[in-house]
């Protein structure tokens, strides 16, 4: 019961909101903001936003709120247009599995589908560009060679992602079925 006491305390450690940004800090807004993303801290999230919002560069933010697991934080930075590039973020979820690979073609189709009904506009002005091979100028040319931004990074990790969807135990039909994309 003790090493049980002690492990929940543990937890609360974990758990406690950021200390408050002072001028003392050691640890910069941007750096706390994005801890807390990656925790899928919303209420920590919510105050820095509020308290520093005009300062913080959100890029890959989205990203880091998808892997996370917390779809109130995903919401929230959808709601509150934070996403500065949709591309970087969905980037960062193929290429950096946290989750396993279902869940980042789960999570990648999810961010589509904000971007197919209007809720996220991508970077228009931006290199699309992963790697060596297929390289845009802008998101008009890259949609018109691949049609969405789901089916461009999928086509990118997609050996990447097949095997480790084949590890996870789906045939190659579910595979098949599951890189479709909804758009």
């Amino acid at each position: 019961m003790k090493h049980l006491k002690k492990f929940n305390e543990s937890l609360d450690e974990v758990r406690k909101p950021l200390q408050d940004v002072s001028s003392n800090s050691s640890i910069s807004p941007q750096d706390q903001i994005r801890k807390a993303c990656k925790r899928g801290d919303l209420e920590t999230f919510k105050r820095l936003h509020e308290e520093f919002g005009d300062s913080i560069n959100f890029t890959t933010f989205l990203g880091f709120a998808a892997t996370s697991g917390n779809y109130d934080l995903v919401d929230y930075i959808v709601d509150n247009d934070l996403v500065d590039n949709v591309f970087m973020d969905m980037r960062w979820i193929a290429a950096y599995p946290n989750n396993t690979y279902k869940e980042i073609i789960e999570k990648l189709k999810m961010i589509q589908s904000y971007i197919d009904s209007g809720e996220i506009a991508p970077v228009e002005d931006y290199k699309y560009s992963i790697g060596y091979g297929n390289s845009f100028s802008n998101y008009s040319d890259m949609i018109n060679g691949y049609g969405s931004l789901f089916n461009f990074i999928i086509s990118k990790y997609r050996k990447h992602i097949e095997s480790g969807l084949s590890k996870e135990g789906l045939s190659k039909g579910e595979i098949e079925d599951l890189l479709k994309s909804d758009s």
